[in-house]
């Protein structure tokens, strides 16, 4: 079952980044092609994955992981703890008075389903205390202050996936649980505020 397990991943993989699936039969030519390459750097990989895995099922604290870097031809294999992620502070709440501390990591989960832009607006007020500025979906600026006041009324009326399928033409799937949005934000003192992806759930 290995070969169908591997055309499962890769044509995963290949949908994510919306590139041509493979066959069963495809998927079996192209990796009979590469089995030094498998027999070798690839086998040491997973071996190395395996222990973290251990690790990680076994709850081990973030100093018992480690990161390698390897170069078979030289032979080099280099190991390193990792660092942990940069730790950001946003100033939040009436007049900043509230501190968000938050990683590249961290999302804001937002569980209000399939609302429209203004109820999502309202929310972030009520919740953080802020104001968006502008709201982007990928490439595709979905909101932004300085848009003509006509576009602003109608997209704040717009449910978000009719937003995204308006402003850039992605249309969302059934199956898809959730979007992820970029807010450029403001507090209520006029400032700039840092703030982590926003994860809305759509069901």
């Amino acid at each position: 079952f290995h070969v169908a397990f591997i055309t499962a991943c890769s044509n995963l993989r290949a949908r994510n980044y919306r590139i041509a699936e493979a066959t069963a039969h495809d998927t079996k030519r192209i990796a009979g092609k590469i089995i030094p390459a498998i027999a070798t750097t690839t086998a040491l990989v997973a071996g190395l994955i395996c222990l973290e895995l251990y690790k990680l099922v076994q709850k081990k604290g973030i100093k018992q992981y480690r990161n390698c870097f390897v170069n078979l031809a030289l032979p080099l294999f280099s190991i390193a703890e990792p660092v942990p992620p940069l730790i950001n502070e946003s100033c939040i709440g009436e007049k900043g008075s509230q501190v968000l501390k938050w990683t590249q990591w961290d999302r804001i989960d937002i569980s209000l389903g399939n609302c429209r832009l203004c109820e999502l607006i309202a929310h972030l007020k009520e919740q953080y205390s802020v104001d968006i500025e502008m709201l982007s979906f990928g490439p595709s600026l979905l909101f932004a202050f300085f848009s003509p006041s006509r576009v602003r009324e109608a997209r704040l009326q717009l449910q978000l996936s009719d937003l995204v399928f308006t402003v850039g033409k992605y249309a969302i799937p059934s199956t898809q649980k959730y979007i992820v949005l970029e807010a450029c934000l403001t507090n209520s003192a006029g400032d700039d505020v840092d703030f982590p992806y926003l994860r809305v759930n759509l069901h």
